[in-house]
């Protein structure tokens, strides 16, 4: 019986593959998509729907960011892209000086604040938090109890001390940072 299960094991988990919790398809700021089946090579592709009719060839990116209706980013090693949202173009640099002498001259580098994407950890995006949440619930669980626990002492006991003070603030503020950078995926 045994063995029967343990084949059983075997062949569902040959059969069993995690693309679809890999691939994703998430709106650009500019109103495009950005799509990743999970089975390429470190490629995320740009999906021109603001301009359907616009003839272009397969625009992919390994690194990006999203920046004053740009998406700037890498292809390969020494290849660099530039696509203009707007007008849903994309020039092609395949020297570093050339890309950043572009990028200088028309201010694409943010200034406060570069938020990278790649495809490989799309930890932004809340679907993928609420399932490593799930997944981690051995984890969270005994967290969140203990958050709990010392905001009873907080409130009832009589020893406040620094350290729960800064651990019962920083877990709150810890969501509500990630929380707004859900809500902002431009660079500043």
């Amino acid at each position: 019986m045994r063995l029967l299960l343990l084949l059983m094991g075997c062949f569902v988990l040959q059969s069993a593959y995690a693309g679809g919790l890999s691939s994703w398809l998430k709106p650009t700021p500019g109103g495009n998509k950005m799509e990743y089946d999970g089975t390429s090579a470190y490629r995320a592709e740009l999906r021109w729907t603001k301009c359907p009719d616009t003839p272009s060839d397969s625009i992919y990116f390994h690194d990006w960011y999203f920046y004053r209706n740009y998406i700037i980013g890498e292809q390969d090693s020494g290849v660099y892209v530039i696509a203009n949202e707007t007008t849903c173009t994309a020039i092609t640099f395949h020297s570093v000086e050339a890309f950043n002498h572009y990028v200088a001259e028309h201010h694409l580098r943010p200034t406060f604040w570069k938020r990278t994407y790649n495809p490989i950890h799309p930890g932004e995006q809340l679907d993928n938090l609420l399932f490593a949440a799930f997944m981690l619930s051995p984890v969270v669980v005994p967290v969140l109890l203990f958050y709990l626990f010392l905001l009873g002492g907080l409130f009832f006991g009589k020893k406040r001390s620094a350290i729960k003070i800064i651990f019962l603030v920083a877990l709150p503020l810890w969501v509500l940072i990630a929380a707004l950078l859900q809500g902002c995926p431009q660079s500043l």
